[in-house]
């Protein structure tokens, strides 16, 4: 026996013994344009409950979109509305796994389509290839660039860069070091310390700031001196890059698709 397969057989078996305690997940639809609002999509530990596609009982759910001969490879279908896209969506868009030791259900993206993000609710630590999605627009922040670091003849490794992607500007990266400048806004204010012509934009749509000791940090809306924060009006949004815990009622999505989770526990 392969060792793939024994690790697969080895965490079915983990997930039966811990079956009858565990929670389901609903996934409920928000949004979509061609998905119906307001379905539930039901997973327990082994995985979709009903209607599923691929039809195995493995501890994976996978989303995503393949042509009508295909769709074995997939639990549930996220087709595109646009038929050009259709080419590039093909795959396994993102997957959902159960953990059997923490009880809890875990997302990532798998690569293929626009991405997978979810909904940043509370202040949040930046690492290193952190990409964010904000508006039309899209933000990737590093802590490792010798050529811009030797130009800022500083190698504090707090130093962030951040580089901005939109639809019609390439704007350079920048950066900033938190000894000059340790709170930053972002949105499509002028005023901003990063201003970015995006008209689905808030005027302030997030704010990144420093702490000792933590590092970079960054929060969705407007936080003022006095720390009541304002919201941005469409989110800020993190790409599920990794594998990332699911907590009740988190709120992510997957192309032009929204999705809310919400963890079932049986009494």
């Amino acid at each position: 026996m392969k060792k793939e397969e024994l690790n697969d057989i080895n965490y079915i078996n983990n997930i039966k013994k811990v079956f009858s305690k565990s929670p389901k997940l609903n996934i409920e639809i928000l949004n979509s344009m061609l998905l119906k609002k307001g379905e539930i999509i039901q997973l327990d530990p082994l995985g979709m409950i009903k209607n599923s596609l691929r039809n195995e009982r493995d501890g994976y759910t996978f989303f995503g979109y393949f042509p009508p001969n295909y769709i074995n490879k997939i639990d549930f279908m996220l087709k595109p509305k646009e038929p050009s896209f259709e080419e590039r969506f093909i795959g396994k868009h993102f997957q959902i796994k159960f953990n059997p030791y923490s009880l809890k259900y875990h997302i990532m993206d798998l690569g293929c389509g626009f991405g997978t993000f979810k909904k940043l609710i509370s202040q949040t630590i930046i690492k290193d290839n952190f990409f964010i999605n904000i508006g039309n627009s899209y933000i990737v922040f590093t802590f490792n660039d010798d050529d811009k670091k030797e130009n800022l003849k500083n190698d504090d490794i707090d130093i962030i860069f951040i580089k901005i992607f939109t639809p019609n500007i390439n704007y350079e990266k920048i950066s900033f070091n938190p000894l000059n400048k340790s709170k930053l806004y972002i949105g499509r204010d002028l005023n901003n310390d990063i201003s970015i012509n995006d008209e689905i934009l808030s005027r302030i749509h997030c704010t990144v700031f420093y702490k000792k000791k933590i590092g970079w940090l960054i929060k969705d809306g407007n936080i003022k001196e006095n720390n009541m924060v304002t919201p941005s009006t469409n989110g800020t949004w993190l790409m599920i890059n990794e594998d990332t815990e699911i907590n009740n009622n988190m709120i992510f999505k997957s192309n032009q698709n929204l999705f809310k989770c919400i963890y079932i526990y049986d009494n």
